[in-house]
């Protein structure tokens, strides 16, 4: 099977890179292990210094694999919240833990949970034509991976209820103004030409002091693992709602009549 999330890095930068563009680089339990795993091994390599994420494609990412969702028979909210048991929670508790500065190039559409691994990320740089989506309310489900925690803390309660509960797509000048996106480039052929300018200017920087500042400006993290576990006991709990699982059937069927 190709490898949907690769890892390569040169002169102390690292680049992540989400790969499934015929999917919009969806995510499935394989690939979420396989970015948990990368995620850490980056963080763990002395030679990198910083870590720039994007994805192949139109789009940065889609979220979780609707196919794989509507297949699975039952969620256990234990399980579901559990990083040893579960892929996807672990790569959300290696987000949580990467100590190094991680930027993200942003392009085309960030859904689900890839508009929440944008929160957990340090700088944002989007293409002015990009899209951030917390589409959960409309799926009849809950946010997941620290998403409530995460928009509240940056946008406050009242925003972060807005762009929950009404659950529109967030447009790259909007995002930018909420303070959702770091800067916006108007030609995506420059998006990651820029954030590699970027990842180089911090790369020249103590790592020991970026790490530190990093952690102190983070603080909160052991209260944000804990909103993390509950996100996803509750989400398992909407999974297992009978008129969520005929919902995610229905997609997955349109999804592939059309191909």
């Amino acid at each position: 099977m190709t490898d949907t999330v690769h890892l390569s890095h040169k002169d102390g930068i690292a680049h992540l890179v989400l790969s499934r563009p015929n999917s919009l680089n969806a995510m499935r339990q394989s690939d979420y292990r396989k970015l948990a795993d990368l995620l850490r091994e980056a963080d763990e390599t002395d030679e990198i210094k910083v870590c720039v994420i994007s994805g192949d494609g139109d789009d940065f990412c889609a979220g979780n694999d609707i196919e794989e969702f509507a297949e699975k028979d039952r969620w256990d909210p234990t399980e579901l919240s559990d990083p040893a048991r579960t892929p996807s929670t672990d790569a959300v508790h290696a987000l949580m833990d990467f100590s190094k500065p991680l930027i993200a190039g942003l392009h085309g559409r960030a859904i689900g949970f890839g508009a929440t691994m944008l929160l957990h990320c340090d700088l944002v740089i989007a293409h002015a034509g990009a899209t951030i989506s917390h589409p959960f309310v409309n799926l009849g489900l809950v946010p997941e991976a620290g998403a409530t925690f995460l928009l509240a803390e940056r946008l406050g309660r009242a925003r972060a209820r807005e762009v929950l509960m009404m659950a529109d797509p967030v447009p790259a000048p909007r995002a930018l103004e909420l303070g959702l996106v770091s800067e916006m480039i108007h030609k995506q052929a420059n998006l990651l030409d820029r954030a590699f300018e970027i990842a180089r200017m911090l790369a020249l920087k103590s790592q020991s002091a970026l790490i530190a500042t990093k952690r102190l400006v983070n603080r909160p993290g052991d209260t944000l693992k804990s909103r993390v576990g509950g996100e996803f006991r509750l989400l398992a709990e909407r999974l297992n709602d009978s008129d969520v699982r005929d919902a995610f059937k229905s997609m997955s069927k349109s999804g592939a009549d059309k191909r």
